[in-house]
């Protein structure tokens, strides 16, 4: 299943532009608000609605949600590992 969610997630990823990548990639590192769109769009010198069409047409919402899922996958494995029954 991991492997899966994993490719995934690299299939949303290598179809992002580099631009769309730039915004995406700020928009995380910069909290993942409202605050953070208003910062990307000065950053980026474009309006807001812009950055939103960016997160929009990069799947960023898929590439969240895909990110969740392998987290919990990922903690389900460490856990069997580490107690197994």
């Amino acid at each position: 299943m991991a492997e899966c969610i994993l490719n995934l997630l690299f299939d949303v990823v290598w179809s992002w532009t580099d631009r769309r990548a730039d915004i995406i990639l700020y928009y995380r590192e910069n909290g993942e608000n409202p605050q953070a769109i208003e910062q990307a769009s000065q950053k980026f010198q474009t309006g807001t609605r812009n950055i939103y069409k960016a997160l929009k047409a990069g799947n960023y919402s898929l590439f969240k949600y895909g990110e969740g899922v392998l987290d919990k996958q990922l903690k389900k494995l460490h856990n069997k590992i580490i107690d197994p029954d």
